[in-house]
């Protein structure tokens, strides 16, 4: 199995509040939404009216007025309607939402790149997850969920960030697809995009909070070349931005952050082969695994053929020639890789049991590591999980695990379940970190 990770090239937020601002260099995305009308008075109180063109301003008992004329603040509250005094009349502003939405941009030579080393090379079913990490959140329900579509319009990031004063106009914003004085206007605000084609992911309680959302469909569009990769925007359903009462606030870090965790897209796939030769299978715990070919530094943007060493730990007392740790067992076809960042003890390439599975041939077992998604300078983990074998009944490679039970039931009833693969097992050893350099 092999994952190749792909990081975002340009991000941005777009606030529905700040139609204008650019927050392109900002280290943060955001995905929220803040309809709390107390919330909403208090901004609209210190905002002036001409900084917030988006706004709807009409005159007590008529329209029409232009914004221009509309000097001060909004003051008071009255039900879904925000009024103030000026001039001597009172001026009404009717209520908008504050959303704020994420839109991440994908270098089209790295899809192309992807697009043609998938074409050449890969026969069988693969996945793209579109990756956001958490930074922080609040206001949180037990369940909720956020969607991905792509962008319809070309846009370009920006300098900006969000607490900059004066606020950057120089990139994407709520109305504009790049510098304001100029660029072409969204069309619609807060993004356009194709809503034939998505991608989602359902939270609840107990979720991991970071986004991993399976974005395949859109990936397939962008290979086909029906649609333009223009990237893809993030937002709450459309029903939760337009609920009056709905607070939700989400920050991921962006591809500006100073961590480890930029925006990725991570596109997996089987290019697994399990053929091994032999017959010395795992048949107990007590292994040692190491890197048969570490060299302990690994260039990025590479391909590497990485193979297990697999030894017991305290092999059997032997009348022999030749030394027992040289024999190199055979771990079940059940064993899946990891990559785990060492400071950290991030999992960066999660346990997959359809797309991490450890290949075997007549040396032993291996898999292949492509490094384009891991950061220079840093240092990473490989994970190793496996099947111990049934004395019985192993290796898999025999019978599946279905055809295991049957047998073992049939031939020795219930209490034969014991005979079959032990628990998994996760094993990690000095000799299965490396670092990457450039």
């Amino acid at each position: 199995m092999a994952v190749y990770q792909i990081f975002a090239s340009a991000d941005a937020t777009l606030y529905s509040q700040y139609p204008v601002k650019n927050t392109g260099r900002d280290p943060i995305l955001e995905v929220s939404v803040d309809n709390n009308l107390e919330d909403l008075n208090r901004f609209l109180y210190r905002v002036g009216r001409t900084e917030n063109p988006y706004y709807t301003y009409d005159l007590a008992g008529g329209t029409g007025a232009p914004a221009a004329a509309y000097q001060g603040y909004f003051a008071n509250q009255s039900g879904s309607t925000y009024f103030a005094v000026v001039s001597g009349s009172t001026y009404y502003v009717t209520q908008e939402f504050n959303t704020r939405r994420a839109v991440l941009q994908f270098s089209p030579a790295d899809i192309q790149k992807l697009y043609t080393f998938a074409s050449s090379s890969i026969s069988g079913s693969w996945q793209a997850n579109l990756k956001l990490f958490l930074a922080s959140a609040q206001n949180l329900n037990t369940t909720y969920s956020l969607q991905a579509y792509p962008l319809t319009q070309p846009w370009s990031m920006g300098t900006g960030q969000y607490a900059q004063s004066p606020q950057s106009q120089n990139g994407v914003s709520w109305n504009y697809t790049g510098p304001s004085n100029g660029s072409p206007l969204w069309v619609n605000p807060g993004g356009t995009w194709n809503a034939n084609l998505t991608g989602s992911q359902f939270f609840d309680y107990m979720s991991n909070k970071d986004v991993n959302m399976n974005i395949s469909g859109i990936m397939n569009a962008w290979f086909s070349g029906s649609i333009p990769n223009y990237g893809v925007i993030v937002k709450h359903p459309t029903s939760i931005e337009n609920n009056t009462s709905s607070f939700i606030d989400l920050k991921f870090f962006s591809v500006d952050t100073h961590t480890i965790y930029p925006p990725t897209i991570e596109f997996k796939w089987d290019d697994s082969n399990y053929y091994p030769q032999g017959t010395n299978y795992v048949l107990s715990d007590q292994i040692t695994i190491v890197l048969s070919n570490n060299p302990g530094l690994f260039n990025q943007n590479e391909v590497y053929k990485v193979r297990l060493g697999t030894r017991y730990t305290y092999p059997e007392r032997q009348f022999t020639t030749s030394s027992v740790y040289l024999t190199n067992l055979i771990l079940s076809e059940d064993t899946y890789w990891a990559i785990q960042d060492v400071k950290t003890n991030e999992m960066v390439i999660d346990f997959d049991e359809n797309y991490t599975k450890l290949s075997c041939d007549s040396v032993g077992n291996y898999f292949t590591l492509y490094t384009s998604g891991l950061e220079i300078n840093r240092f990473y983990r490989i994970l190793i999980k496996t099947n111990i074998l049934s004395t019985t009944y192993g290796p898999l490679s025999v019978y599946n695990n279905q055809q295991s039970i049957y047998n073992a039931l049939s031939l020795y009833g219930t209490g034969s379940l014991s005979l079959l693969p032990a628990e998994e097992v996760i094993y990690s050893g000095q000799n299965l970190t490396f670092k990457i350099v450039g």
